[in-house]
């Protein structure tokens, strides 16, 4: 997967063609403002991955952090639910 640079200006441009960049080749597009990086066009394939990976880390650093509190996870689901039963 290669990385392109390009500027706010030359996006606006040349738009299409830096979707189909992406999109079928497979390269992550960072659109860069004043010469700083700005945003990335990414495939939505390498963007699902991204989040789930996120996901899968945060629920890792939970379970770390409820294992040392020595709060269950049991416990968490019992008081989320009676949370959500009292707004019904």
């Amino acid at each position: 997967m290669r990385e392109i640079e390009v500027s706010v200006a030359q996006g606006k441009k040349e738009f299409t063609k830096i979707i189909r960049e992406s999109s079928q080749e497979g390269h992550n597009i960072i659109v860069t403002k004043r010469g700083r990086p700005a945003v990335v066009i990414m495939p939505f394939d390498n963007y699902k991955k991204l989040k789930r990976t996120s996901v899968l880390n945060e629920l890792m650093d939970l379970r770390k952090r409820l294992s040392v509190s020595g709060i269950t996870a049991q416990q968490v689901y019992d008081e989320s639910r009676k949370s959500l039963e009292e707004r019904e």
